[in-house]
């Protein structure tokens, strides 16, 4: 009788465990599932509003200067909601920089992919110094063809599948590529030079 009471907990231990281990992978399988919708979701805000809705804004505003329709307030408005849009692609793009971060082969090596989130940082404080300093319109001007060219070959040219596979060497790689192709026209931008110097000096 104690044998088949021993046979019973042993097999009612089993299906405990068992039933456990079914339970954590559905959890862990759920999480992520979760991980992965919000790694989507940070990827797309700062490809969506860095890159696509910012370009629309920044044409919009040079068809009206060049219409002569707008004028240095309204300019000054815009341009505002431009620099709190790249502080919000910059954000985003750090957090995401941490899942990028993590697929670094060599985990002794001391790297990241800080230059994405820089990016939009760097035309931000750029582009609010502009506001805040420059007086000359001729200079904010400038400013707007400037970022309408650099967003147009960012939105032509980037590619947000790469950015969803969240692989460190491949974001790397495919973000000096798209640097370069900016660089060859707006290396003495005053919204990129910079950036540049910091993150390309003698590599482009």
């Amino acid at each position: 009788m104690n044998k088949n009471y021993k046979k019973i907990g042993v097999i009612i231990i089993l299906i405990i465990l068992v039933m456990t281990n079914i339970i954590f992978f559905a959890k862990f399988k759920e999480l992520r599932q979760v991980e992965t919708a919000s790694y989507s979701q940070l990827v797309n805000r700062f490809y969506v509003i860095g890159i696509m809705n910012t370009y629309s804004t920044i044409q919009l505003v040079n068809e009206k200067i060049k219409k002569d329709t707008t004028n240095k307030e309204d300019v000054k408005t815009w341009l505002l909601e431009i620099t709190s849009d790249m502080k919000l692609a910059a954000h985003t793009s750090s957090i995401a920089s941490n899942h990028w971060n993590l697929t670094i082969e060599d985990k002794n090596r001391h790297d990241s992919v800080a230059e994405v989130s820089q990016f939009f940082e760097n035309i931000q404080i750029s582009l609010y110094d502009i506001i805040q300093t420059e007086k000359d319109y001729s200079v904010w001007k400038q400013a707007c063809i400037d970022l309408e060219e650099i967003l147009e070959i960012m939105k032509s040219n980037t590619n947000e599948q790469v950015f969803l596979n969240a692989d460190y060497k491949e974001i790397k790689t495919y973000w000096k590529e798209l640097m370069k192709k900016i660089y060859e026209k707006h290396s003495e931008s005053r919204l990129l030079k910079s950036y540049f110097k910091m993150y390309y000096f003698n590599d482009i």
